[in-house]
């Protein structure tokens, strides 16, 4: 009974050996799968891009510095220069626009009124007023041209012809400008003084088409009759090449241009030339600058009579090569077209509520003011219509 029993002890402690060293295994089996899974698991983070680095937090916001007073003062003061520089092309487009439509209009009733007069028996075309180009002028041609410039608002005299304007300066000083005179409202963001005869600003404004009418013609005919001989404009020289011309400059009579005005009650007559800068020379003008080119005739579309361009397109005196013009700038330096204000000499009309009325004067020869005699009291142009300014002075108000 006892070798049984120890018998049977050592074989279950044989199989509990067995169980155990089973179990053993399983959990050896089982650390050695875990610590593959481990190991490839180390393996793909080793291989993964390593993480961004955090972003720094953001600084604490401080608050907004305190606007410097000169850069805001400069800022806004572009910003009401540009605003002015719109508004006076809007206001010049219009006006222009204006015009256009009335001189379309006239032109359509000259039309029908030289289709009436053609069909009319016995009436035709009224003969023209103006002399053949060229043809030397005796004293009833003289005396004839001077009263139909004087109707026009031109006086005339012997050498010298003078017509009333006023100061017109565009905003924008930086833009070239192509023409010292032109009948209101023309170009007026390009030019520099606008021409009104025996006429108000009001009127003009008023009726631009009718008021207007006639300034460039006035002036051509009293430039004749004041003994002008009228030349040729700017043109390519026949004898250089057609694909790069060279250019003959104007010829004609020179004119001496000045500009006649009382400001803060003193009277002043400068050279028209001194107020136009050439940018390559940093200099005015020569006084001798300006030739009588006389425009070129044109038929009248309204009465069928000879006229000048001039007198079509309200241009009156260029400082850049244009033909239509009565006064060309016999200078190289025109064909740059780049002729700029000289605002060292034009007047400062900043903060006037009217504008600088004047006298533009077409000269043969070269003037001082004692040369002219003094303007009537109310009359800087002899036309009857300036009236006094509020501070007593004959050209500057109306």
């Amino acid at each position: 009974m006892s070798s049984r029993l120890t018998l049977s002890v050592a074989a279950a402690t044989f199989l509990a050996a067995l169980a155990g060293l089973w179990l053993l295994r399983g959990v050896r089996d089982d650390v050695v799968a875990q610590g593959r899974r481990l190991g490839a698991l180390e393996e793909a983070v080793k291989a993964r891009p390593p993480a961004p680095a955090p972003a720094p937090a953001p600084a604490p916001q401080q608050p907004p510095a305190s606007p410097d007073g000169a850069m805001t003062l400069e800022k806004l003061a572009r910003s009401l220069e540009e605003l002015d520089d719109a508004s006076y092309d809007y206001f010049t487009t219009s006006q222009q626009d204006v015009y256009e439509i009335k001189r379309a209009l006239g032109m359509l009733r000259g039309q029908l009124t030289r289709l009436q007069n053609q069909l009319a028996e016995g009436h035709g075309f009224a003969s023209s007023a103006l002399p053949a180009k060229g043809a030397p002028l005796g004293q009833d041609d003289v005396r004839r041209l001077a009263d139909m410039a004087a109707k026009l608002g031109v006086r005339v005299e012997q050498g010298r012809v003078t017509v009333r304007g006023f100061l017109n300066i565009a905003p924008n000083h930086k833009m070239p400008i192509e023409y010292f005179v032109t009948r209101f409202p023309e170009s007026g963001h390009e030019t520099m003084v606008h021409v009104l005869g025996d006429k108000t600003l009001d009127q003009i404004q008023e009726r631009p088409q009718e008021a207007a009418k006639g300034m460039g013609l006035g002036l051509y005919m009293g430039m004749l009759a004041a003994g002008f001989h009228e030349g040729e404009p700017f043109r390519p020289d026949p004898e250089s090449s057609r694909e790069k011309p060279e250019w003959l400059l104007p010829d004609g009579d020179v004119v001496y241009l000045y500009v006649r005005y009382t400001l803060n009650g003193e009277d002043h007559l400068v050279p028209a030339t001194e107020w136009v800068l050439d940018p390559e020379t940093g200099k005015h003008l020569p006084d001798d600058a300006f030739r009588f080119t006389g425009s070129f005739r044109v038929e009248d579309p309204e009465t069928g009579d000879e006229t000048v361009a001039a007198e079509q397109g309200g241009l009156l005196v260029s400082v850049w090569p244009n033909r239509v013009a009565l006064v060309e700038v016999a200078l190289e330096g025109a064909l740059r077209n780049d002729y700029a204000y000289n605002t060292d000499r034009i007047p400062d009309v900043a903060g006037r509520k009217d504008p600088l009325y004047l006298d533009l004067v077409f000269s043969k020869t070269p003037l001082t003011l004692a040369d002219l005699a003094a303007p009537a009291d109310g009359d800087a142009a002899g036309n009857g219509n300036a009236g006094s300014g509020p501070d007593g002075d004959a050209v500057e108000g109306e």
